[in-house]
């Protein structure tokens, strides 16, 4: 009997044991592994992971600290360690929450809206201001564009890397909250892109955690106003569809707000508006991917099945277009649909021309996948997300960033 329920038990413990992770992919974690920062080359980058700002068009780029790219990765990363075995991975996110954390308490020293994160650091300069940025000179200290309020996004993003581990349950209530009390209603001015693509007074998530200068002229969202953001109400979506999944009811402010952004969501694919309805996001890859996150964090609520359908044939189409386009190959892109393709057609019943499908796009992915000794990484300059400032564009990448997305891509069953 004792021998019985021995074998029972290893068998179990198989069942349930992590796999090792291929060749191609351990290096890829080793280079990520291996890039986080441990020192403080630039103010407040300790246990984040790099990424690069950019002005588009000209060869001017910076590296910055900034919390949104270290929760990007974090949230890939424990998608894949919930099935693999990455070495050190517990000491990666030690620090990484540290780094976090710092920016929890950065948002209580300015007051910040509870539950909200904020993107760039607060750092005090020679003449002891505190200002939000990664840098104390002279250009950094006095471009308004920097000084920005919290954000529903990065929020949003936390809340998912804070949900998986359980922890800061505070800051969980509070977004579920704060989120909302910011949505698409009048009376507010309308931002530019929004007229290109839906009808005012949505009632769908806005991005910025404060008031526009319609009701408030002090406000520090660049450009005055308030907009609202196809991917950002999906990450919103994600972050409390799991809330209402696992930690409880919504208000009825924020409730009312899920609904209306999964009608704008799901009208945005329909009326085939997805490459128009992004303001910080300029990837449909991106939109999908998000989308892909959302729709199967659906448990309780079914609000975005009405765009099923059609989602997947957007992707399908993308997916296309990535494999004959062999002038602009952006390996980034090729991540992010095949993540999207294994979301929503799940291995379980997965289609033969799905199978064969993600089989190219892989190969073409690992084309882009830069192999050294020790190490492998995309050798990637995609950009993550961009922001108009007036007539400049600045955008943000970080090879990083584009290594985690792409590996969890492969590992992805």
């Amino acid at each position: 009997m004792k021998i019985f329920v021995f074998l029972i038990f290893i068998l179990s413990s198989n069942l349930w044991a992590k796999s090792k992770l291929p060749l191609l992919e351990e290096k890829m974690w080793r280079f990520l592994r291996e890039t986080q920062v441990r020192d403080q080359k630039i103010i407040r980058t300790k246990g984040g992971w790099p990424s690069f700002s950019r002005f588009r068009g000209t060869q001017i780029k910076s590296q910055e600290s900034n919390s949104f790219v270290t929760i990007q990765l974090l949230v890939a990363l424990s998608n894949i360690e919930s099935s693999y075995e990455l070495e050190g991975f517990k000491e990666s996110a030690i620090a990484a929450n540290i780094f976090l954390d710092q920016y929890l308490a950065d948002s209580r020293l300015t007051n910040e809206p509870a539950g909200t994160m904020a993107y760039w650091p607060l750092i005090k300069t020679p003449s002891g201001k505190f200002i939000r940025s990664f840098s104390t000179s002279f250009i950094y200290r006095n471009l308004a564009a920097f000084n920005i309020p919290n954000d529903l996004d990065v929020s949003a993003n936390y809340f998912q890397w804070i949900f998986r581990q359980n922890s800061h349950l505070n800051f969980q209530h509070d977004f579920a909250k704060t989120s909302g009390e910011y949505l698409d209603l009048a009376p507010r001015a309308q931002y530019s892109n929004d007229k290109k693509w839906k009808s005012p007074d949505s009632g769908a998530f806005l991005t910025w955690v404060e008031a526009d200068k319609n009701k408030f002229n002090g406000t520090r969202i660049f450009g005055g106003i308030n907009d609202v953001d196809c991917v950002v109400n999906l990450n919103i979506l994600t972050a409390l569809l799991t809330y209402q999944n696992h930690r409880g009811e919504l208000s009825p402010e924020t409730a009312n707000g899920l609904i209306a952004s999964c009608k704008l969501i799901n009208e945005a694919i329909i009326n085939h508006n997805t490459d128009i309805c992004g303001v910080w996001y300029d990837r449909q890859s991106q939109f999908y991917t998000a989308y892909a996150k959302a729709y199967l964090a659906q448990e309780k609520n079914d609000c975005l099945n009405d765009s099923l359908i059609s989602a997947q044939k957007e992707i399908l189409n993308l997916a296309d277009s990535a494999l004959t386009d062999v002038i602009f190959i952006n390996y980034t892109n090729i991540a992010e649909i095949m993540t999207s393709l294994k979301k929503l057609w799940p291995l379980v019943n997965r289609p033969i021309e799905i199978q064969n499908l993600l089989q190219k796009l892989t190969t073409l992915l690992k084309q882009g996948i830069l192999v050294e000794k020790s190490r492998a990484y995309v050798k990637s300059t995609d950009s993550l997300f961009k922001a108009q400032l007036g007539p400049i564009t600045v955008d943000w990448y970080s090879p990083q960033f584009s290594t985690a997305i792409a590996l969890e891509a492969l590992l992805l069953p």
